[in-house]
């Protein structure tokens, strides 16, 4: 912000002054410092910050893929509003690069690490589709000890029913 004032002398020694508040726009730039780390399974979003410039701001951002061999599964990229949200699927360090261009032409550019961890609790997605086959299977091999093992024992089904041994 600037402030300009003019001082008028007119020939019979009036002195008029006139001032006026000349707003400049800021340089245009990225806001965001650093991206939030993420989890493995929930969801994510980021939107880009700037400031100054001439709207629209139209973005280009894109995973640099050489930097971790591999791109975040499950991310979505949006170009238009400038952000990145999704679920991701895998866990590591993942870089992307923004660049923002405003209306008059001017750009603002940066890269980011994004982190994405599994939580201490967390469970592997595998583990928790297996969960209900895991428990099935536990289930079945529940009810066969529960059967079996009393007839080992030398009781029959009705005698490990009434919880009764034999007496020698």
């Amino acid at each position: 912000m600037s402030i300009l004032f003019l001082v008028l002398v007119q020939p019979k020694r009036e002195i008029s002054l006139h001032s006026s508040v000349v707003s400049t726009p800021k340089a245009f730039r990225l806001l965001t410092n650093s991206l939030p780390r993420g989890y493995v399974g929930q969801s994510y979003t980021i939107a880009f910050a700037y400031r100054g410039g001439t709207a629209p701001v139209k973005w280009k951002i894109h995973w640099v893929e050489d930097y971790n061999f591999i791109s975040p599964r499950g991310m979505d990229i949006n170009d238009e509003l400038g952000t990145i949200e999704g679920m991701p699927n895998f866990d590591g360090i993942f870089r992307v690069a923004v660049n923002a261009t405003d209306a008059s032409g001017s750009t603002s550019s940066s890269a980011y690490d994004v982190n994405i961890t599994r939580e201490a609790n967390s469970y592997s997605p595998v583990i928790v589709e297996l969960l209900p086959s895991i428990l099935f299977v536990a289930g079945i091999i529940g009810m066969a000890a529960i059967i079996l093992l009393p007839q080992r024992r030398g009781l029959s089904q009705k005698q490990a029913a009434n919880d009764t041994t034999p007496q020698d």
